[in-house]
């Protein structure tokens, strides 16, 4: 199983970054081995910037400027650059080269990580919700995708044609959100209140529980405080707010409904994988959920859904592991 590992690797030439809109994870990796060493996690807003980061988790490890990084973050590579979708901070490659003594730098968006960790994934790093069991992919043509909602709602497809493998992410939850049920279209007339143009990251993300819960307080006539999506979580666990768990039950509902949009935009038929933080966190909630009933409810598509494998990855490092992969094809090259 891959999973991160406290041990040193031989060669610790590659420093890999994932970094979200709220924490951060640094691992070395070396460039002839697999395996993570040196695991590291970060809340973003303790550092002014990711060079203050780097330099951090380099000085506290006591190791010297690795010759390569693969930094992935949760916003678009325009160029060289990453301007992160829900945080201040702004990546350069070359203004972090050039603080780092000409390390050569890539960028990946931070699901165009994970998206290159799926074909590394063991049986027991995933678990299955509900929906086929899973083929093996090998080394045969595949079209596989995850989604994950964290602070924000991460989306990316991995083609694979003979032994090329490339990802295609972008900002797909950031597409506008197209309510299904009576219910939803309630939540989204209410949520127009204070957001102009509703996404499905507006519904689908820490934030986005925020907002259902927000929105169904109003629609039960009950203006409760603004609670955190945390704070969401554990009342539904505890069964002392319908109102949380009202907001649960949506949320993973419309989580299948994008999904499943997700796999008919890609044409992602071998699989659809879950990441994300709150997903892993509330799995038995997602397991008993509508998640696979509103994803294979595509008409006229049905049954090619009901053919879809969807798992949740419980892999403790997907980012990284799938970064470090790319980093390791990549670091020769250009």
């Amino acid at each position: 199983m891959l999973q991160a590992s406290e041990h040193p690797v031989s060669e610790n030439d590659i420093l890999i970054a994932d970094i979200g809109g709220t924490n951060a994870r640094l691992a070395l990796a070396a460039t002839d081995q697999k395996g993570l060493g040196r695991v590291r996690s970060y809340a973003c807003i303790d550092f002014p910037s990711v060079d203050d980061l780097i330099a951090h988790y380099l000085h506290s490890n006591d190791v010297a400027t690795p010759r390569v990084m693969c930094l992935a973050a949760a916003g678009p590579v325009v160029g060289n650059t990453i301007q992160l979708t829900n945080s201040p901070w702004s990546i350069d490659a070359g203004d972090v080269s050039a603080t780092f003594d000409g390390a050569r730098v890539l960028l990946l968006n931070d699901f165009d990580a994970v998206a290159y960790s799926l074909p590394l994934l063991e049986s027991s790093d995933c678990m299955q919700v509900g929906g086929p069991a899973p083929a093996q992919l090998g080394n045969r043509d595949y079209t596989i995708a995850a989604v994950g909602p964290g602070t924000g709602l991460g989306t990316a497809a991995l083609r694979n044609v003979g032994q090329t493998r490339i990802s295609v992410g972008g900002e797909a939850g950031l597409s506008g959100f197209a309510p299904v049920t009576a219910e939803q279209m309630e939540i989204v007339t209410v949520l127009r209140q204070r957001i102009e143009r509703i996404t499905s990251e507006h519904l689908v993300s820490g934030r986005g529980l925020q907002n259902l819960y927000w929105a169904l307080s109003r629609m039960n006539g009950s203006e409760r405080p603004e609670l955190g999506a945390e704070e969401i979580g554990e009342a539904c666990i505890a069964g002392s707010d319908p109102i949380a768990t009202s907001a649960m039950r949506v949320f993973f509902e419309v989580l299948g409904q994008y999904a499943g949009d997700v796999a008919l935009i890609f044409g992602a038929i071998d699989g659809i994988y879950i990441a994300g933080g709150i997903a892993g966190r509330y799995r038995e909630m997602l397991l008993n959920s509508a998640f696979r009933t509103t994803f294979e409810a595509k008409p006229p598509h049905d049954k090619l859904m009901k053919s879809i494998p969807t798992q949740l990855i419980t892999h403790s490092q997907p980012g990284l592991l799938g970064a470090a992969d790319y980093a390791r094809r990549n670091a020769n090259t250009g």
